[in-house]
């Protein structure tokens, strides 16, 4: 089996750029000749869509931000003391031996 290495994905701006120059009405060799992609590769991603652009992704208002997590984290780290969570094999009595 060959391994077949993937093209790295679109940036943030690169998708901008694709939906914006699809509203003007732009031919897709002419996006993807702008882009330095596969005419087949714009074609597949602006037919996946259905021709409409993705919504911006959000995170869910419920969800912890960086911060809140990291503070979560700390404090975890400091109850532990800098101890593993897990005890040590020895001490569970898992030895290598039989």
């Amino acid at each position: 089996m060959t391994y077949r290495a993937r093209r790295p994905r679109r940036s943030a701006a690169e998708r901008a750029d694709l939906w914006t120059r699809w509203k003007q009405g732009e031919r897709l060799s002419d996006i993807a000749t702008a882009l330095a992609r596969s005419p087949g590769a714009i074609y597949s991603r602006i037919c996946h869509a259905g021709g409409i652009p993705e919504r911006p992704r959000q995170r869910a208002a419920r969800t912890l931000s960086a911060a809140e997590r990291e503070q979560i984290s700390r404090g975890l780290a400091e109850q532990l003391g800098g101890a593993s969570h897990r005890p040590a094999a020895g001490a569970c009595g898992v030895h290598g031996e039989p």
